[in-house]
């Protein structure tokens, strides 16, 4: 049988832009904390770089969250 493990994929972090996320999922990285980028796809299609559609969320295994926390705090 075959069990699949479900991940819960939480926001550690909301950047303002792309280049700024990039920057925060290389910290998450060299910490070995697994990480995805996920733009707001409404404000990429349409150009906002201000607004409730600018932001670019960073998302961490929910287990990993105290951790990245802690990592992006230090600055």
């Amino acid at each position: 049988m075959d069990h699949q493990t479900h991940i819960e994929w939480v926001t550690a972090y909301t950047a303002n832009n792309l280049p700024e996320a990039y920057i925060v999922a290389g910290r998450l990285k060299s910490a070995g904390i697994a990480h995805f980028i996920k733009p707001d796809s409404f404000g990429q299609i349409h150009g906002f770089t201000v607004g409730m559609h600018s932001g670019v969320d960073i998302l961490v295994n929910e287990e990993d969250y105290k951790r990245a926390a802690e990592i992006l705090d230090e600055e």
